[in-house]
């Protein structure tokens, strides 16, 4: 029974977290102008993150794919949270989405 109020807690937080977040409607051009500026921030050659940006979300920052990843570049939660310390909420942020997909597209 602790385990189950435990993970409703958790659950919990995750939507007050989200909830509280306001994340401002970007256009297109927008989200195309920050894919571009990041890839050039990580060495990341633009047309390679504009591709995966399009192919993933057509570079909505508010895309879920049918197994869970989020925003542009089409991260998944736990890849996130465990390979760059980022809280899944934050992904349907756009800069956060962009920064941490360029990173991926590095590492």
């Amino acid at each position: 029974m602790m385990n189950i109020l435990k993970g409703l807690g958790s659950v919990v937080l995750l939507l007050v977290t989200f909830s509280s977040l306001s994340f401002a409607s970007y256009e297109r051009q927008d989200v195309i102008n920050m894919v571009i500026n990041e890839a050039q921030i990580q060495g990341v050659d633009p047309a390679l993150a504009l591709a995966v940006a399009h192919i993933e979300s057509n570079f909505n920052p508010e895309a879920i794919s049918h197994k869970g990843a989020r925003g542009v570049m089409q991260i998944m939660p736990r890849t996130a949270r465990d390979e760059f310390g980022v809280n899944p909420a934050l992904l349907f942020d756009p800069k956060t989405n962009i920064r941490t997909g360029g990173s991926y597209c590095v590492g």
